[in-house]
């Protein structure tokens, strides 16, 4: 099927390879189903792009003999998609698959042209997570088609045989039966011994089951499938794919006790663990103390780097060997500091999570390749449930405060467990700005100083931006996002900071010589204005385009905003002092506005909370009201005739200078994580954007 640009990988070739003796060349087996399809379905050509059109795609999996078979064929409609369309690739995992080729064909008019030679095949090591440290050994074989035209019908079959001994002969797979893009067949067919669960997604589409050579066969046939229309900023535990999910396991509880058997821990500690384990217990003296040097010793002393071929993808390596190495994925670490803590006393378990699809996994079969991440559940001394993320590094806070993603539910591998724990995020995530301008006289400049008071996992994403960036570096970055807002910005000192770990706050301290920041008034251009806008808020609004809607629309969660802005103006203003407050049931919003004519002074304070991290449909047109609501009154303008500056005269002040509001556009902001099988922060700062309001 065609790459969804939503699912696309950079990859990272590793090295190229070597030799095409592991491809085997063999007939279709005789098990597969051979289904029809048309050269000219009925779908709508005109939703179809890059020069090609699938017509039918096919994946059938055996359980008994352990082989996946896929077919596809491929229609080049224009000459563009020559390009992706001569290129065969195909991933298999050596350490437990063999790839076996069966035909590879060029069909042209009536003829059929044989293009099956393995000599052509080249064999390269493709690491797709290279960049998130993560190495699966994984080999694609490819192959360059010669000869290929527009108008070209291109038809290859393949099997993989070999699944991963980890699962112990349970199947389990997913399937997908639609594109982003028109095909004009895709069929899935599965044989098992057992009879199997299943659940396909935004589809009421029913398999065909019947009893085949001793196996139940189930067959799934879609035709002339409709493109997907994707709505921006939708939740990504929304499946909006029909997705097919396919499992031998009855419940969760059979997860667990697999889990059980790969977590655990066949080997007694060594003497250089227990001694690291004894020092840590011995110097801190309360059992919150020493879960959180605990912690803090495998987030920022093990490395982060998976080593996950073959049934490494799944079994942690022993906390031995993750010691004595010094680098683990996120399974490893979590086993590690699991060990570290059972031997102190502390109850603590791995936990099984899914980063994207979170609480959508309740909903579907059981399966341990539904599971993206590993992390920890410990239970305090008081009966507290606790959850930790060994995969982040340099976190502040308490044993009891420190920060953990928003994952909604995981599955604890423990002896006790039947079912996901239910996980309950208790930040704020806040982040309060404090702007202090001093305004000169009017059509001039003015110097700025902001102090950004970061807390929670705001500040532990700053405590990693200051060490992972220059000094230099992060003062362009400051200065470039301020460019955004005024011109000729310069920055009067580096940018500083207080790190108090303990309480996890973050505070950075900026000073800027701003030398214009009037601009023609947008309303009547005989006016200039200076504009005074909380863009830490602005940046964290999530505003819609359009009203009717088919999907929930994602918001960050938990995230609080407060942003304090103080002018001193070089006169006297007529300003009234006003109080703006929106109550929605996603978010919440506070606007206060205070002058004071006795030093010439205005206060504006913002406050922005969202309530939740998504908007249900029957709540969203009340989001959109309110959110534009805001938007329009957010930013403030102070303006003045552009012909009555001068030196001399300043005309009547209190006539002719008035507080306003405008209508101001923002831009939508859609955050999507996309890494499977690790953990990937986002920094929402806000002084790496340069982008205006």
């Amino acid at each position: 099927m065609k790459t969804n640009p939503f699912f696309t990988c950079f990859f990272f070739l590793l090295f190229t390879t070597v030799a095409t003796s592991q491809i085997r060349v063999q007939p279709t087996p005789s098990w597969v189903v051979e289904h029809s399809f048309s050269e000219n379905p009925e779908v709508n050509f005109d939703d179809i792009s890059e020069g090609t059109l699938l017509l039918y795609y096919g994946e059938q999996a055996n359980v008994e003999s352990e082989v996946n078979y896929v077919r596809m064929v491929i229609k080049i409609t224009d000459n563009v998609g020559i390009q992706s369309a001569s290129t065969i690739s195909t991933a298999y995992d050596p350490s437990y698959q063999n790839l076996i080729f069966h035909h590879i064909n060029i069909k042209r008019d009536d003829k059929v042209f044989d293009k099956l030679d393995t000599s052509n095949f080249q064999i390269i090591r493709q690491e797709s997570n290279a960049e998130n440290y993560i190495y699966d050994g994984t080999l694609s074989a490819i192959m360059n088609l010669t000869d290929v035209r527009t108008g070209d019908i291109i038809d290859y079959g393949y099997s993989i045989k070999g699944f991963n001994p980890i699962h112990e002969n349970m199947f389990s797979r997913s399937f997908v039966l639609n594109d982003s893009e028109p095909v004009g067949k895709i069929t899935v067919d599965v044989f098992s011994r057992n009879p199997l669960n299943y659940k396909l997604t935004n589809s009421d589409l029913e398999p065909k089951v019947v009893d085949k050579n001793g196996l139940k066969h189930y067959s799934w046939i879609n035709e002339n499938t409709n493109r997907i229309n994707f709505e921006n900023n939708t939740p990504n535990w929304k499946l909006q794919y029909q997705n097919l999910f396919v499992t031998e396991y009855e419940s969760w509880k059979d997860i667990i006790e697999w889990g059980l058997q790969v977590f655990t821990i066949d080997e007694k500690l060594n003497a250089d663990l227990e001694r690291k384990i004894n020092d840590i217990d011995k110097h801190n003296k309360t059992q919150g103390d020493k879960i959180k040097a605990t912690l803090n010793f495998v987030q920022d002393d093990i490395r982060y780097l998976g080593l996950e071929s073959g049934i490494g993808a799944y079994k942690p390596f022993s906390p031995n060997q993750v010691y004595e190495q010094r680098f683990g994925d996120c399974k490893d670490k979590s086993l590690l500091m699991v060990a570290m803590l059972n031997n102190m006393g502390i109850e603590a378990y791995p936990m099984l999570v899914n980063t994207y699809i979170k609480r959508t996994i309740e909903t579907l079969p059981p399966s341990q390749k539904l599971f993206d991440h590993c992390v920890v559940k410990v239970i305090d001394d008081k009966g507290n449930s606790l959850w930790y993320d060994p995969t982040i590094s340099n976190q502040g806070g308490a044993y009891n405060s420190t920060y953990f993603p928003n994952y909604d539910v995981g599955l604890v591998i423990s002896p006790d467990s039947e079912y996901f724990d239910q996980i309950f995020p208790f930040a704020n995530n806040t982040i309060e700005v404090f702007d202090d301008f001093v305004v000169e006289e009017i059509g001039n400049g003015a110097t700025l100083n902001v102090k950004t008071i970061y807390s929670e996992s705001e500040a532990d994403n700053m405590r990693r931006y200051f060490k992972n960036n220059s000094l230099s570096s992060i003062k362009k970055g400051y200065k470039d996002y301020y460019n955004g807002y005024y011109k000729q910005v310069t920055s009067l000192e580096n940018p500083r900071y207080e790190d108090d770990t303990i309480s996890n706050t973050f505070v950075v301290y900026e000073s800027y010589k701003l030398d214009s920041i009037w601009k023609p008034y947008v309303e009547d251009e005989s006016n200039i204005a200076i504009s005074f806008s909380p863009y830490s808020i602005i940046d964290n609004l999530f505003i819609p385009n359009e009203k009717d809607r088919k999907t929930e629309y994602a918001l960050s969660y938990p995230t609080t905003r407060k942003h304090n802005i103080k002018v001193k103006l070089p006169e006297s203003w007529n300003i009234k002092n006003e109080n703006y407050e929106i109550i929605d049931k996603s978010f919440y919003y506070e606007s206060k506005i205070k002058y004071n004519g006795s030093n010439n002074t205005l206060n504006l304070n913002h406050i922005y909370k969202s309530q939740r991290d998504y908007v249900p449909l029957d709540d969203f047109k009340d989001y959109y009201n309110n959110i534009h609501a805001v938007n329009n009154q957010i930013s403030y303008y102070l303006y003045y005739p552009a012909s009555g500056i001068s030196k001399t005269n300043n005309g009547d002040l209190s006539a002719i200078k008035t507080f306003v509001s405008i209508f101001i556009w923002g831009a939508a902001i859609v955050i999507t994580l996309l890494t499977i099988g690790g953990i990937v922060y986002v920094f929402n700062s806000n002084k790496k954007k340069s982008s205006s309001t």
